[in-house]
């Protein structure tokens, strides 16, 4: 079985959308889920620029965000990562690959600028646009 079925399914088992933890503890594992998710992100980041993989990763990241709000699945993509108050995967992936960028271009100008404030406010505004 893949991996991503496996996670998907065990996630299933502990947040049920009826009865389970409250609120914080389902947040607290979506961010543990998005975590795992994102390890490496620098990385692969450039990747999500094709639709089929950024619909495959989205597919498991969807179901965290539902099963936060104890959502069923005729939840849209978008109202569940707004309801459940997470920035969608693919650009959290992309803020994370402009921070790596950026420290490495500030670690060779020996500057100490802080990087993640400024990208976390561009990633909120690529998503309004959305």
């Amino acid at each position: 079985m893949y991996p991503r079925k496996r996670q998907r399914r065990r996630l299933s088992r502990i947040l049920p959308n009826i009865g389970g933890p409250g609120h914080d503890k389902r947040l607290l594992l979506s961010r543990v889920v998005s975590s795992i998710m994102l390890y490496a992100s620098p990385i692969w980041a450039k990747s999500l620029s094709i639709a089929e993989n950024r619909k495959k990763i989205t597919k498991t990241y969807r179901i965290s965000a539902l099963r936060t709000i104890s959502a069923f699945c005729t939840v849209s993509d978008e109202a569940a990562f707004v309801i459940a108050g997470v920035v969608p995967i693919d650009i959290l992936a992309d803020e994370m690959r402009r921070i790596f960028s950026k420290r490495q271009e500030i670690c060779e100008q020996h500057n100490s600028i802080q990087v993640k404030g400024n990208e976390k406010k561009i990633s909120v505004a690529v998503w309004q646009n959305r």
